[in-house]
């Protein structure tokens, strides 16, 4: 594993379509640089979309932060999720399980020092996922616009 001293963190705000996986958050190493990227939440008021954009993010730096200390490498959890999908960090067999679990927490600590409920943010976020999911799986099946 390594720790590059003159890493770049880059955090993007992209569209559905380019997260992979199909998850609400994503970390990705390259090189000396690491990516993390959040869908646009293109269905809700501008500073909510960039406030709850800004805890994902928090939560996939604390996680990748989490899974190098770890040691687990960046190939292992991309081939659980391929099978699993993004939701595969919430099983037990996950190989970041733990590093999830502690980002969650983090996350949700913000969450709640920003005067929100929890549960709206983690509501929006449930209906969102399932939401662009529907629509990706009509797209791919009907082929063209839902």
């Amino acid at each position: 594993m390594t720790f590059p001293v003159n890493e770049t963190i880059i955090m993007k705000t992209v569209p559905w379509e380019e997260m992979p996986f199909g998850g609400l958050g994503d970390w990705h190493e390259d090189g000396n640089d690491t990516l993390i990227r959040t869908p646009i939440f293109d269905d809700i008021e501008p500073s909510l979309a960039w406030l709850y954009g800004r805890f994902i993010k928090i939560h996939e730096l604390y996680e990748d932060t989490l899974r190098r200390v770890a040691g687990i490498p960046e190939e292992v959890v991309n081939a659980f999720c391929m099978v699993c999908g993004e939701e595969g960090s919430d099983d037990p067999k996950s190989p970041i399980y733990h590093e999830h679990q502690q980002a969650s927490i983090v996350e949700r600590l913000i969450v709640e020092l920003c005067m929100m409920k929890w549960s709206n943010y983690d509501g929006y976020l449930a209906n969102y996922a399932r939401r662009k999911e529907w629509a990706s799986r009509n797209r791919q099946s009907y082929g063209g616009e839902v």
